[in-house]
């Protein structure tokens, strides 16, 4: 009796620990020459034509959908953002991929910066840019306060 508790506690323990690292594995950020590669080209050769920013985005967005784990996931989205407020001033597409960004760079104040920026760029009135702004404001603010003249 004793030796099949043992061996159900055993498996059981397995299972759990081999869940837990196809967990953590499948979150482990992909860094390869190939994704350097791919990211690098989707910004090549961009002017200030839409057809060029569209260009960026079909490829990044692909780029995205190939390496769903990517290292460069923020810079990428950061890219998106920029592209997009470029292009487009939908309040709704702009607010998810700002929501995308801040996600994946929640402690970057230059992420807030941004996010108010496309918003103030593309003159849309929002609760969302007021708030972005002020988050990029206070992190100023902080730099400031820990940098002094530098």
């Amino acid at each position: 009796m004793h030796s099949n508790r043992y061996m159900l506690g055993s498996g059981l323990i397995v299972v759990v620990c081999l869940a837990i690292y196809s967990l953590c594995s499948a979150q482990q950020p992909t860094h390869s020459k190939e994704e350097m590669q791919r990211f690098n080209e989707a910004q090549k050769g961009l002017s200030q034509k839409a057809e060029d920013y569209w260009n960026g985005i079909v490829a990044l967005e692909q780029f995205l959908a190939d390496y769903p784990n990517t290292f460069l996931k923020g810079d990428t989205l950061v890219k998106l953002l920029f592209y997009y407020s470029k292009v487009t001033d939908d309040p709704v597409l702009l607010g998810n991929l700002s929501e995308r960004v801040i996600d994946v760079q929640m402690h970057s104040d230059n992420a807030y910066e941004l996010t108010a920026r496309a918003f103030v760029d593309n003159e849309i009135p929002s609760g969302q840019a007021l708030f972005y702004a002020t988050k990029a404001y206070e992190g100023a603010q902080k730099k400031h306060a820990e940098w002094g003249k530098y």
